[in-house]
């Protein structure tokens, strides 16, 4: 791609128009560019950080700890690799839990706690598990020699292969318990994953987890001016960012998980929020807490979206959240929803008056939902519906008087999402509509 005596100032005018993942990979075809492309300013539509990997519009970017059996596969059930767990296993000390994400913080290191376990229970956690081990090798071992003693007397090729399985169980947990030689060598492979296809590039055996994971951060976002991104998105597991020196982002949504007073506290460091105009919340039982759902950040941005799939929409803590709110816009995805909890909502916030503009925009589920609600909405006093759209599954749009100057307005539509169009409630409080002249 690269053309001899190219004009820096037409490369820097290519390079502004490029998509983030574009210039990346203009950069490391042409090396003689990386400086340049990483002064330009850089604008990402959607940004993602966890302790393992960043995901950058539609491409992600992660490592994988990948643990080679040299003598053949173990025990399923005895794998450690990124898919049961083994991206949290230490790399230098064999047998650890993870320490390496949580303990040594550099310049520049978030630590991200995770919502619904603080990471200081996992230390304790860990160290119950060691002696459990320690006593079920002792058990394995005194089973092994009563095996043994069967396999000499009948010569069985079912005891024998017991007799292998156990010894590779008592194997492993030694190792690992006992910090010894691992019966595998580690290694970290960095990946790139982008329309469905993987991208795999090994950095080396025997390196740290916390080394690679400030090398993948290093590479795509260090040495940059202040980064514009339109959603960051922090993941919920906990651990340390490892983030390059001077990162700095301006951003206009944010999503994290429902523990966010303590997320906002740690990345405030390097999030610009004076732009942010919309909060996205992975709602669980610790949004509960007052500190995170009345965290001064809500009452500031104009849009909240709750995601809320685990919980109940009856918990009490949780539905209460939802009438109280006072954002000027509302997204509520929750699988709960009833329509008698939509109606809830309406009566709400028709008695608190709530001001023109202010809108909610409530997915649901199962059509009986709208069915029930439109059924009961059409019984109410006052209430005036017309048909605004004949190509609708549901066509009416219900108005219920506010005041002599507002009144609240009920539809449904389909979402025009990709992967999965749902149907939901849209309301919104306008002004009146004055009756056309005769």
């Amino acid at each position: 791609m690269e053309k001899e005596g190219m004009p820096n100032e037409n490369v820097q005018e290519m390079l502004e128009r490029m998509e983030a993942n574009e210039r990346f990979r203009f950069a490391e075809k042409n090396p003689r560019f990386k400086k340049l492309e990483k002064e330009i300013p850089l604008h990402i539509n959607c940004l993602g950080l966890g302790r393992n990997r960043i995901s950058i519009n539609s491409t992600s970017y992660r490592l994988r700890i990948i643990r080679h059996y040299p003598h053949g596969p173990p025990l399923e059930h005895h794998k450690r690799d990124d898919l049961n767990g083994g991206i949290y296993y230490d790399l230098d000390v064999f047998g650890q839990f993870d320490q390496t994400a949580d303990s040594i913080i550099f310049p520049g290191d978030i630590s991200i706690p995770r919502a619904e376990m603080p990471m200081n229970d996992w230390p304790k956690h860990m160290e119950n598990e060691r002696e459990l081990y320690k006593d079920q090798i002792e058990k394995d071992k005194r089973l092994l020699e009563r095996l043994n003693i069967l396999y000499r007397i009948g010569r069985d090729n079912t005891v024998k292969t017991e007799i292998e399985e156990l010894k590779a169980k008592i194997h492993f947990w030694i190792s690992r318990v006992y910090c010894n030689q691992p019966p595998f060598d580690i290694y970290i492979k960095y990946s790139k994953i982008e329309n469905g296809v993987e991208e795999s590039i090994n950095l080396g055996s025997g390196q740290k987890l916390y080394e690679a994971q400030k090398d993948l951060f290093d590479r795509l976002l260090g040495e940059r001016p202040t980064i514009t991104v339109n959603r960051l998105s922090v993941h919920g597991n906990s651990g340390v960012l490892r983030l390059p020196p001077g990162l700095q982002l301006q951003i206009q949504e944010l999503k994290t998980a429902g523990n966010l007073s303590s997320l906002i506290s740690a990345i405030s460091s390097f999030v610009d929020f004076t732009q942010l105009q919309k909060y996205i919340i992975l709602a669980g039982p610790d949004f509960g807490d007052p500190e995170n759902h009345e965290h001064n950040i809500l009452k500031t941005v104009k849009s909240v979206e709750f995601v809320n799939m685990n919980a109940e929409t009856n918990t009490s803590y949780w539905f209460d959240i939802l009438l109280k709110n006072e954002n000027l816009h509302l997204s509520l995805r929750n699988k709960e929803f009833t329509a008698l909890h939509i109606l809830y909502i309406t009566d709400f916030w028709i008695e608190r008056k709530r001001t023109i503009g202010t809108t909610a925009k409530i997915f649901i589920r199962e059509k009986s939902t709208i069915q029930e609600l439109f059924e009961i909405l059409k019984t109410r006093r006052n209430v005036k519906y017309t048909t605004i759209s004949e190509s609708r599954e549901f066509p009416e749009k219900f108005r219920l008087p506010v005041d002599l100057s507002s009144e609240f307005c009920v539809e449904c539509d389909r979402s025009t999402e990709k992967r999965k169009p749902r149907l939901f409630i849209y309301m919104e409080v306008q002004a009146t509509q004055k009756p056309e002249e005769p």
